[in-house]
């Protein structure tokens, strides 16, 4: 999933939800804010303490590190091989495979909602959801995740099949319909996909702020809301040409009572960043991709404009080093959202590896 998704329908099901404008501004923030944090950084205060962040999200390709623990926990979580969504052509399984609303996604978004942090429970939202965007893909380099087979094929391609690279945006686009012609129920309809995430997101976070609601009412609920995004989606759209439009709908849809009432703020990319980091986001991220250690790469990843490489750590400044104030800023939140998810979850996925 994309920034539609991610931002303006996280939003929209948080304040459907019950959570407040404020609130679920936070959550759909953080939500987006998982596919933005790919900058490697490093602050010191006021009395010297050091603070590193987490990546979220990572696409190097020159020392990957997404198989350990990026891509598992924040976008591809492991789910049930034998998953009737799950059946291939070759019936080839694969253990980290992603499938939808799985034990070990449930799990992850639910310890988040326990947290009550509002940074780490969009964070989990995240990860939830793309169990149906990422279905049938794993989360590290793999010849599952291609399309094309053969000794040619596979080495023209072997740096590429990490996630659904192969497949470049079509899992991600709400109104795309595509062929995955891996799988035996190959016509895949990302708006139904999405509308069924939608509903799940809505129950797990209605059931937070609303204990108790009823099984009629939330039932009730979850069919308004899917077919209010139904709607705002609109036609099947194979180019994703009308993506603009689609937002000014979700934005506009906001301000409707079962919305919150608001109009949702757009998203802005390094907003927190800079809030609280004195150094441009741009500048920092360019710096990054200078560092890499193969010349040429740094040309194609600047093109880019979206790759790291591991180890290039930036030394960044905070606009006020003073613990006080920066650790009550939203980036330094979010980070610990994602510190704290990344922890409490690796050790689920290593417990569920284990009685696997």
């Amino acid at each position: 999933m994309d920034i539609e998704f991610h931002y303006y329908m996280t939003y929209l099901i948080a304040a459907r939800a019950g959570y407040s404008p404020k609130d679920a501004t936070i959550i759909a923030h953080a939500a987006q804010s998982v596919d933005d944090n790919h900058i490697p950084v490093r602050l010191a205060d006021k009395h010297g303490t050091v603070y590193e962040n987490n990546l979220s999200q990572t696409m190097d390709i020159v020392r990957p590190h997404e198989d350990a623990e990026i891509y598992p926990i924040f976008h591809f979580i492991p789910g049930d091989p034998k998953a009737a969504t799950a059946r291939r052509v070759d019936k080839v399984e694969h253990p980290m495979v992603t499938t939808p609303d799985s034990v070990l996604a449930n799990a992850m978004i639910d310890a988040a909602l326990e947290s009550k942090d509002l940074y780490r429970i969009g964070v989990s939202a995240h990860g939830f959801v793309d169990t149906w965007a990422h279905q049938n893909f794993v989360g590290q380099r793999d010849t599952f995740n291609e399309f094309e087979t053969g000794f040619f094929a596979r080495v023209r391609d072997e740096f590429l099949a990490v996630g659904h690279a192969h497949a470049k945006h079509n899992p991600d686009w709400p109104a795309l319909v595509w062929e995955d012609s891996r799988m035996v129920n190959s016509r895949i309809d990302n708006k139904a996909r999405f509308m069924m995430a939608a509903g799940r997101l809505f129950e797990k976070f209605a059931r937070q702020t609303k204990p108790g609601i009823p099984v009629a009412t939330l039932q009730a609920e979850v069919a308004a809301l899917r077919a209010d995004l139904s709607e705002d989606i609109g036609p099947q759209d194979d180019a994703n040409a009308n993506v603009e439009v689609r937002i000014e709908r979700y934005i506009k849809r906001g301000a409707t009572g079962p919305y919150g009432g608001v109009e949702i703020p757009r998203y802005v990319v390094g907003t927190w960043f800079k809030e609280s980091i004195a150094e441009p986001r741009d500048e920092v991220l360019k710096q990054t991709v200078s560092q890499l250690p193969i010349p040429f790469l740094a040309d194609v990843i600047d093109a880019l404009e979206d790759v790291v490489a591991d180890g290039n750590r930036q030394n960044v400044t905070w606009r006020n080093p003073d613990p006080a104030v920066y650790k009550l800023g939203n980036w330094f939140r979010f980070q610990e959202g994602v510190k704290a998810h990344l922890q409490a979850c690796l050790k689920m996925l290593k417990a569920e590896r284990l009685a696997a």
